[in-house]
């Protein structure tokens, strides 16, 4: 939602709106998943989060809770991290230059979306599925910068 706020200050008023409803009924149908623990399951899985001599970590698959000696899960991470052909230790953090790069796909991609908009006035179904195409494109665009 906050990119999507970010995208709309960009908009005039009339596409930003548009943008955000049609946003909104994507979401509106959207359900959270059911509890898989009953009330008394959530409370024993909270006391044991609060123990800090034990990790409380989400399965690799499914919906379920591992627990492990706190000790014993930092030495698999330390035996993982150690091994040379799957990891290598960066000098610095790559954090900003995937964040720049980012940023500069959303910017295209605006430029795009604003340069398309303004070429010719569509109609108002026309402009909601041009909408949210954009929406689309800069979410895949992102992801394929992110990586898999």
């Amino acid at each position: 939602m906050v990119a999507i706020e970010k995208a709309c200050r960009t908009m005039n008023a009339a596409d930003a709106e548009i943008l955000r409803n049609e946003v909104l009924d994507t979401l509106r149908p959207a359900k959270c998943p059911p509890a898989n623990l009953t009330i008394p399951e959530q409370q024993a899985l909270s006391r044991l989060q609060k123990n800090s001599a034990i990790m409380v970590l989400p399965a690799d698959k499914g919906r379920a809770a591992v627990i492990l000696d706190k000790m014993e899960y930092e030495e698999k991470v330390a035996v993982m991290l150690s091994d040379e052909k799957t990891y290598e230790r960066l000098e610095k953090d790559p954090t900003p230059s995937y964040k720049c790069r980012l940023v500069s796909v959303s910017v295209d991609s605006k430029k795009k979306a604003k340069s398309a908009m303004s070429c010719a006035p569509l109609s108002i179904p026309l402009r909601k599925n041009f909408l949210r195409y954009t929406v689309f494109l800069r979410y895949t665009r992102k992801m394929s910068v992110l990586g898999p």
